[in-house]
């Protein structure tokens, strides 16, 4: 079985973290106006 490397191994934590408090992140509904701030 392969291990993950540590770039996934971050972006797991990341997730874990993210589902633990969500209201600490952007959330979006709307596409268009994600990725306004994506490009800003």
């Amino acid at each position: 079985m392969e291990m993950p490397n540590s770039e996934t191994k971050a972006a797991i934590e990341e997730v874990v973290a993210m589902k633990k408090d969500p209201s600490s992140y952007i959330g979006y509904t709307d596409v268009d106006e994600m990725i306004r701030d994506l490009l800003s």
